[in-house]
């Protein structure tokens, strides 16, 4: 799933977020009613929460991305109500140019508005490749629509 949400444009606009999960990106899709069929067999409950998030940009060391579409809130969005709706980064890494992609826990920040986080964005692309010029980082940026807890 991390391979289809960093695509860039052609990538699905929402996807399922597990705070405390073995997968946590288990699902991604076009619409919220995509994202919740069959979400119990493909998101396994247990203790964690559930976040439904949509992508807002993309950040490589040489580009940043903006899916201006996918800000603004549809009708399908503010059925799962979330008053603040802050914006979230998940730094990815890839150690080397055969590994996986993956993420960690302290990779995830939130931020008040687009700006905000895009800035931080270009500044942590900027300190992690000074730090680990060998590695690939990518960030995506995205608005928090919805969060349960999944157990």
């Amino acid at each position: 799933m991390i391979e289809k949400l960093l695509k860039d444009q052609a990538a699905p606009a929402y996807f399922v977020y597990l705070t405390n999960g073995a997968n946590p990106f288990p699902k991604v899709a076009q619409t919220i009613p995509e994202i919740f069929h069959n979400l119990r067999e493909e998101a396994p409950m247990g203790y964690t929460a559930l976040w439904l998030l949509k992508r807002i940009g993309l950040a490589t060391e040489n580009q940043q991305s903006y899916f201006s579409e996918n800000d603004v809130l549809t009708s399908e969005d503010t059925k799962h109500p979330n008053e603040q709706h802050p914006y979230i980064t998940f730094r990815f890494v890839q150690i080397n140019g055969t590994s996986p992609m993956y993420t960690s826990q302290g990779a995830v920040s939130n931020h008040s508005s687009y700006e905000e986080a895009a800035s931080y964005a270009a500044e942590e692309l900027k300190k992690s490749k000074e730090r680990y010029p060998e590695r690939d980082f990518q960030i995506l940026i995205a608005r928090l629509i919805e969060q349960m807890n999944w157990h």
